[in-house]
């Protein structure tokens, strides 16, 4: 793992973590860099990178069979809530890590819908 894709993971997994726990501060583990963090929380840091993987390669799916990223915020895909997600991406750009705004930018989402 590259240095430039550990900040992204790291930045993710802080958010996530904030917003899971619903706290001001993220715990002091999550500062750290990830050889220094726990096995649990390297594993939740991981499961939530696989997570966003997945689901953009399901709105790559969406956008070959489609032809377009204008994903419904109802619709779903493979049994998941691609609309929902596509919106909190949107909702979240200026969080978003330059490398995941590029991904989907790449694929043709466009950011003010």
């Amino acid at each position: 793992m590259s240095a430039e894709e550990e900040r992204e993971f790291m930045r993710v997994w802080t958010r996530e973590h904030r917003r899971k726990k619903n706290i001001a501060k993220a715990p002091r583990i999550a500062k750290k860099p990830i050889y220094d963090m726990s096995v649990d929380d390297k594993r939740e840091y991981q499961r939530e990178s696989k997570a966003w993987s997945k689901m953009f390669k399901l709105l790559k799916q969406f956008q070959k069979r489609e032809g377009h990223c204008n994903v419904r915020q109802d619709h779903m895909e493979n049994g998941q809530k691609l609309g929902v997600w596509l919106h909190n991406q949107r909702t979240i750009k200026g969080k978003l890590g330059a490398l995941r705004k590029s991904h989907l930018e790449k694929v043709g989402v466009v950011w003010n819908q």
